[in-house]
């Protein structure tokens, strides 16, 4: 049976969700809590596998209560939050602090929505989760679009040639991230030097409702151009793509595209198949592996260093889960193993060997 404490504020909530993560029988709320310092007092009283925590709560907010767990006591954390604007970016930035999971809540007809969160409880539950310090990095301007961008068009005549040529060999960093992930990824973005000049493409495991909040927290956060890959993207230097919420990334014919994911695809969008088109792409790509459950990741990192592409892998003291590193060492795909900022650095080396 796997216990979880469920903290939210609203007494319907609560009750609410009690009732959908306990209707397989397989899940048990062994105590509810209506604010943070409550939970805190839960945890401190029974065992506990897993918690899931609402963001915007009066006295210790949800932020803060993850981050107490985090310190205290770390366990998987899932944020279960409405899909309003605001909420979405305290999910995405609670993220950063140590959840694993977002989920939105949903009401009670919507029997799918709740099929999928104890789907989630249980991959989550008896995860090892290992305590990470939170980044607040201030907000940074965003950096402007691309100038052909901008103008909506690639160039005219020998100039676009040249520069659609130029963007068939610019290497791109895929990043592949889940639980966990985003704090490394953010210490990645923070500490590349203006020396970097790749473009980066991040497959980071999400519900597709997120996506929008998550393009906005890289902007506010890391001040790089981001653009969700709703048409094909090309690549440029210093920008983030994203894939579109319920989608894959790939690099097919030097663009950065969306292609619709499986049909019951537990994991969205899938690192593997980014990773496979950048092995079979044309340039110095890079594929690197941050935390996450599961194995995701790993045949396409191999693929990668097959093709004779740098791999790197996020160590195992600073991973906040190391499932996907861990698998992607098992199958020997790293190249190199390092911490995010040797990450950074080796990346900066990359951009500019000396």
């Amino acid at each position: 049976m796997i216990r979880v404490l469920v903290v939210d504020d609203s007494m319907i909530c609560r009750e609410l969700l009690a009732d959908q993560l306990e209707a397989d029988g397989d899940i048990e709320v062994v105590a509810m809590a209506e604010g943070g310092r409550a939970g805190l007092a839960e945890l401190a009283k029974r065992e506990i596998d897993l918690v899931t925590v609402d963001i915007q709560m009066p006295g210790m907010t949800g932020l803060e209560l993850i981050e107490a767990i985090m310190d205290r006591s770390p366990k998987p954390i899932i944020v279960v939050t409405s899909l309003d604007e605001r909420e979405q970016d305290l999910a995405l930035e609670a993220t950063t602090r140590g959840a694993l999971a977002l989920a939105r809540k949903a009401p009670s007809e919507d029997l799918e929505a709740a099929s999928e969160l104890r789907a989630r409880v249980r991959k989550l539950a008896g995860v090892e989760v290992s305590r990470i310090e939170p980044r607040r990095a201030r907000a940074k301007s965003a950096s402007p679009a691309p100038a052909d961008q901008a103008a909506g068009g690639s160039g005219a005549g020998s100039s676009g040639a040249r520069a659609s040529a130029a963007r068939k060999r610019l290497p791109i960093i895929g990043l592949g991230s889940s639980a966990g992930g985003q704090n490394a990824l953010f210490e990645i973005l923070d500490r590349l030097t203006p020396e970097f000049t790749g473009c980066i493409a991040v497959a980071q495991h999400l519900p597709p409702e997120f996506v929008t909040a998550f393009a906005r927290l890289i902007r506010s956060r890391s001040g790089y151009y981001v653009h969700i890959a709703n048409e094909p993207v090309d690549p440029e230097p210093r920008m983030v793509v994203l894939a579109p919420g319920g989608y894959d990334l790939l690099l097919e014919g030097g663009k950065l595209c969306a292609r619709p994911c499986r049909p019951g695809e537990a994991n969205r969008p899938r690192i593997d198949v980014l990773f496979r088109s950048l092995a079979a792409g044309e340039g110095e790509h890079v594929g690197v592996v941050l935390s996450g459950m599961g194995t995701d990741g790993a045949k396409g990192l191999l693929a990668m260093r097959e093709a004779g592409k740098l791999t790197l892998v996020q160590d195992r003291n600073s991973a906040a889960v190391w499932g996907m590193p861990g698998a992607a060492c098992a199958m020997e795909a790293a190249m190199e193993v390092l911490p995010p900022r040797g990450i950074a650095a080796r990346l900066v080396e990359h951009m500019n060997p000396s």
